[in-house]
C-alpha cells in the first residue's frame, strides 16, 4: 500500500478536523452552514462546497493539514460554485433520467386516476386503467435503477474531476479526463480504496440515520448528530482524494 494510504496517514487524515486548537469555530460554522442549506436552497452549500474545495487544495499541495479558517468569502463561493457545476455534469445524468421517470410515473398515476370512475362502467377502461398502473410502476422502478447506475458511475470520477481543477484552478480542467485518467491511473487502486472508504462513511451515516429515526426518542437526536457527522466525512474524504491526487502526480 503506498503512502498516501498508510495506516499512520489514514489516522492524521481522520484526526486533522481535530488537530488545531481552534478547530470548533470553524467546524460550528461548517456544521451551521449545512444546517441552512435544509432552509435556504444552495446557497449555504455552495460556501460549504468552496470551504471543502480549500480543504482539498491544501492536502493536494501537501501542507500541514488543519481545519483552515472562514476567510475569502468570495473564493469560497467562487470555488463552491465551479464545484457544484463539475457535480451538476457528472451527476446530471442519473437525476434527469430519475426526475423524467418519476414525472412520466405522476402523469400515468394522475391519468389512471381520472379514468378509475368511468371504469366502473367500461371494460375496455378497467383494463386501460391496470396497464396505466401496471406502465407507471414499471418506468417508475426501471428510471431508478437506470438513475442511480449513471448516478454511481458519476460520482466514481467526481473527486478525480474536482481535485483537477482545484490543482489548476480552472473549471475546465475538470473535463480534461485523460489528464485526471492518467492521475488515477497511477494510483488506481488508492483511489479505489479511498472512494470505498468514503462510500462506506456515508452508508454508515445513512444507516444510523435511519436506525435513529425509526425510534420516537432518538429521531429528533439522530437528525442532529447527522449534520456535524456528515460535515466531518465530507473534510475527511477532501482530505483523502486530495491526497490520492498528489500521490497520483509523484
Amino acid at each position: 500500500m503506498n503512502e498516501s494510504l498508510s495506516t499512520p496517514s489514514l489516522r492524521n487524515t481522520f484526526k486533522f478536523p481535530f488537530e488545531s486548537k481552534e478547530w470548533i469555530v470553524p467546524f460550528i460554522i461548517g456544521t451551521a452552514l449545512i444546517f441552512a442549506g435544509m432552509i435556504i436552497p444552495i446557497i449555504p452549500l455552495i460556501f460549504v462546497y468552496g470551504y471543502l474545495a480549500s480543504v482539498m487544495r491544501m492536502s493536494i499541495n501537501g501542507e500541514v493539514m488543519s481545519l483552515p479558517a472562514w476567510n475569502n468569502w468570495g473564493r469560497l463561493f467562487k470555488d463552491g460554485l465551479r464545484s457544484l457545476v463539475v457535480g451538476a455534469v457528472y451527476l446530471g445524468p442519473g437525476i434527469l433520467v430519475s426526475m423524467i421517470g418519476f414525472s412520466v410515473y405522476f402523469v400515468m398515476i394522475v391519468a389512471s386516476i381520472a379514468l378509475t370512475p368511468e371504469s366502473s362502467y367500461n371494460s375496455t377502461s378497467t383494463g386501460l386503467v391496470g396497464l396505466l398502473m401496471m406502465g407507471a410502476m414499471g418506468i417508475l422502478f426501471l428510471s431508478m435503477f437506470v438513475g442511480t447506475i449513471l448516478i454511481i458511475a458519476g460520482t466514481i470520477p467526481l473527486p478525480a474531476a474536482i481535485g483537477h481543477f482545484i490543482a489548476n484552478d480552472k473549471l475546465a480542467s475538470a473535463f480534461h479526463i485523460r489528464e485526471w485518467g492518467r492521475i488515477i491511473k497511477k494510483d488506481r487502486w488508492g483511489y479505489l480504496i479511498s472512494w470505498l472508504i468514503v462510500v462506506g462513511m456515508f452508508g454508515t451515516l445513512y444507516i444510523g440515520f435511519m436506525l435513529a429515526y425509526m425510534t420516537f426518542v432518538l429521531c429528533f437526536i439522530g437528525y442532529l448528530l447527522a449534520f456535524p457527522i456528515g460535515y466531518y466525512i465530507m473534510l475527511v474524504s477532501a482530505a483523502l482524494f486530495g491526497q490520492n491526487y498528489r500521490e497520483g502526480t509523484v
